[in-house]
């Protein structure tokens, strides 16, 4: 099966089309594929479906298998794809996730990079939260973006955070489906800077709606205007808070290879 890498802001994903259904188990692809000695290596599997309810699908999975309802530089990344690949022909298109209908902008486009806009929505299930991590209380603001997010505001290296805490957090009781975790520090008036510790995937280079939750819950305590330029260990994107909450995200997606898969899948 043929397949191109793609990465945005540094989380890279293998790409096929499977609008023939050819692949039944996604999900043990995925952990094969992404594995980064036994496979192509990358944090997560994007396969093209075909759609009822709009232009094309997006079926996503993490490098662990497990399935997810939305991923922002994935989406970007797949929306490279389907347009490089001639699946799709125009600059805006829908695309079907787990997270409903999403609106995609090729705002500029070459063989090596697009700039991408998507219409990420709006934030639900939005509150604050206290939550014990490592023998010390911190403050979180808990939402939906598609997958669950926590955001936390920390003075120090977000690194270290992300690496102490992360992995904590992801698993606390309270969060049943387990959550992301962003490690935020505000660097200017419209600027962040931001570490992700992804669930099913550990700490990644960049998170897009990571990258939307951290910018909303900053612009929520007037912290940062809008837009907000998100920077992360592997790149930037720029996030739009709308007076309504509705959330934009524009950014890059690069192709890293083209290739063929020669490993068994069912």
């Amino acid at each position: 099966m043929d397949f191109w890498k793609l990465q945005g802001a540094g989380n890279d994903f293998i790409l096929i089309d499977n609008r023939k259904g050819l692949i039944k188990n996604l999900s043990s692809m995925a952990r094969t594929v992404c594995h980064r000695n036994f496979g192509v290596g990358a944090d997560g599997l994007i396969a093209v479906e075909a759609s009822g309810i709009s232009d094309i699908r997006m079926a996503f999975f993490n490098s662990d298998g497990s399935m997810a309802t939305m991923c922002g530089n994935g989406i970007r990344c797949f929306s490279k794809f389907v347009r490089d690949q001639g699946i799709l022909t125009s600059d805006s298109f829908s695309v079907e996730t787990g997270d409903g209908n999403k609106q995609v902008i090729i705002k500029e486009q070459n063989i090596n990079a697009s700039l991408i806009q998507v219409e990420m929505g709006k934030a639900k299930g939005i509150r604050s939260m206290e939550i014990i991590a490592d023998g010390t209380s911190y403050k979180l603001i808990f939402m939906h973006i598609g997958v669950p997010h926590s955001v936390l505001l920390v003075d120090g290296d977000l690194i270290d955070f992300t690496n102490r805490l992360g992995p904590q957090i992801e698993k606390n009781p309270a969060f049943p489906d387990g959550t992301n975790v962003n490690f935020i520090r505000v660097t200017g008036d419209s600027k962040l800077t931001v570490s992700t510790w992804e669930r099913g995937a550990g700490r990644t280079l960049a998170c897009g709606t990571g990258a939307c939750a951290s910018a909303l819950a900053a612009f929520r305590q007037n912290l940062v205007n809008s837009p907000v330029r998100v920077m992360m260990p592997g790149g930037q994107v720029i996030i739009h808070v709308a007076a309504d909450g509705a959330l934009s995200m524009e950014g890059w997606a690069q192709l890293i290879c083209k290739g063929t898969l020669y490993l068994p899948f069912q």
